[in-house]
């Protein structure tokens, strides 16, 4: 459900709503299952927000194409895309919102 939400605002380039629908969807996965460990927080290197590992594969995999997205790499947008692929094809129009979002961000 966070992939489909974020794609309407990325598919506009509307990027800080897309953010903020994740530190939402972040923060109900947190007053369900509690705070993240320390270790699992990874800090943004280029000071945007932080990654929250969770053990739910898909919001992991949404927050790093939102940090994808922010960084314009296409190389890196391939690579995530083929990491979680595995999660990704569990559901097909995954598929066609991924082709959507390449065609989107990185033409």
């Amino acid at each position: 459900m966070p992939l489909r939400s974020a794609r309407r605002y990325l598919v506009l380039k509307n990027l800080h709503d897309a953010n903020t629908l994740m530190a939402h969807v972040l923060q109900l996965y947190t007053l369900d299952n509690g705070e993240p460990a320390a270790n699992a927080v990874l800090p943004a290197p280029d000071g945007g927000a932080p990654v929250t590992l969770t053990p739910v594969p898909l919001l992991n995999f949404c927050q790093l194409l939102l940090r994808t997205v922010e960084r314009t790499a296409p190389q890196s947008f391939t690579q995530l895309r083929s990491a979680y692929q595995q999660q990704l094809q569990l559901n097909p129009n995954f598929a066609a919102v991924c082709a959507a979002l390449r065609t989107t961000w990185h033409g």
